[in-house]
């Protein structure tokens, strides 16, 4: 078993979301059941979709320039980030991306509005980020910036994995784990989840292209850890210490037995899914992308 922060909530919300993003679709012989949840495991939300989107521009566009000390511009990458959006919905909408919305799949509709208002998010996330004291901080001291990296280590249970947004290195100052948040909300801790993270990085082996680098990330009280709410240019601190560790240790292994307890070595077909639990939550139910399964078996 993969264990996750986001695999952890999805379980908490809903363990047959969790059963079907995680243990159904297996092998190349695939079943009715297995292609249609293969399908919708692809839909998102146009929310989601807005941060993959600005996930990517980061990653793919403005880390390279970072690395190299070049100069950011900053309407060339506003330019190109709405480009690429409305590229990627037209080519949605024509059923030729490798994922599908959420709102078309289900509402066949994408409201005009609400599409106009995800194009001005990406851009006002880009913008603060480009003008923000991370990367000013970046040019002035940064070495080297790590994006989009999976780190794991197995617990002799299950295997822990995470995957920062980014890991960055400096001169005169501890490494930093960053979090990106696209958010309309800027009340939402994300602590535990920057804490997961420095853990998991502390504890698995050194990645080839980071062994220099790796003395300093042996200790997860040593890493800063960053959690920027870029619709909102908040850039939020923390630090954990020895007893952070051991509670966020504990949570790992308590949420990852619960799961484990719930289903063992079983997988699907041993499982049917209309025996595992579903969300109480009204709300998170109508907006899941599995319902037009999930729901077949309600009178």
């Amino acid at each position: 078993m993969i264990w996750s922060v986001s695999n952890m909530q999805l379980f908490k919300n809903c363990p047959r979301k969790w059963f079907f993003s995680n243990n159904v679709v297996r092998g190349k012989n695939l079943d009715n059941i297995q292609q249609n949840i293969k399908s919708l495991k692809s839909i998102q939300t146009i929310y989601a979709w807005r941060g993959i989107l600005v996930d990517s521009i980061i990653t793919n566009q403005i880390i390279p320039i970072l690395n190299k000390k070049q100069e950011l511009l900053p309407q060339n990458l506003i330019d190109n980030a709405r480009n690429e959006a409305m590229n990627q919905i037209h080519s949605i909408q024509n059923s030729s991306f490798n994922f599908s919305l959420f709102e078309i799949e289900y509402e066949n509709n994408l409201d005009d509005k609400i599409l106009k208002q995800c194009l001005d998010d990406i851009e006002l996330s880009l913008r603060n980020l480009l003008k923000s004291k991370f990367i000013q901080e970046f040019y002035e001291h940064g070495t080297r910036l790590v994006a989009q990296r999976s780190f794991s280590y197995n617990n002799g249970n299950f295997t822990v994995r995470g995957k920062p947004d980014v890991l960055a290195f400096y001169d005169n100052r501890p490494p930093m784990i960053v979090d990106w948040k696209v958010q309309q909300s800027s009340h939402m801790d994300h602590l535990k989840q920057l804490s997961v993270y420095a853990v998991i990085v502390s504890k698995c082996n050194p990645h080839k292209d980071l062994v220099q680098e790796w003395n300093h990330l042996l200790d997860p009280t040593k890493i800063d850890l960053l959690e920027f709410q870029l619709l909102h240019g908040r850039e939020r601190m923390y630090n954990i210490d020895e007893d952070d560790v051991v509670e966020i240790e504990d949570f790992i292994f308590t949420s990852g037995s619960s799961i484990i307890h719930m289903f063992g070595d079983k997988k699907y077909p041993e499982i049917k899914y209309s025996s595992v639990p579903t969300t109480q939550n009204p709300y998170y139910c109508s907006r899941c992308k599995f319902k037009k399964i999930c729901w077949e078996d309600i009178d």
